[in-house]
């Protein structure tokens, strides 16, 4: 179940950090602007977004991606557990967790999650 948390967990993240808005009723240029304050606001660097997340769950990885995962897990969660939950990430948090979350996001999707983990 921890491998479905994670998995669950990384998508959110991932789609929170180029999130698409749409307001109906409103100017394409108020979507635009909320879009853009929402991206910046770093809602995917929490450590929430690796939750769940533990080595052993990814025997389908070879042991040098194992290591590259957990090493990138690690990387995030020092950074997310910098963030304040009540101030914005620094720009170098952003982009240090960003560079850490896309080796997790290449790792998960190189490794073409096993499918039978998300239907039991």
């Amino acid at each position: 179940m921890a491998l479905r948390d994670f998995w669950t967990n990384v998508q959110t993240g991932a789609s929170l950090l180029s999130p698409t808005v749409t307001m109906i009723g409103s100017a394409p240029s108020d979507s635009a602007y909320l879009q853009k304050a929402i991206q910046h606001a770093d809602l995917w660097l929490t450590p929430k977004t690796v939750e769940g997340f533990s080595e052993a769950d990814f025997e389908f990885l070879s042991l040098d991606d194992k290591e590259r995962l957990h090493k990138a897990v690690d990387g995030f969660l020092a950074v997310a557990r910098q963030v304040p939950s009540n101030k914005p990430a620094t720009t170098k948090q952003a982009q240090t967790a960003s560079r850490y979350f896309q080796v997790i996001l290449e790792l998960l999707s190189r490794a073409r999650y096993p499918m039978r983990i998300m239907t039991s």
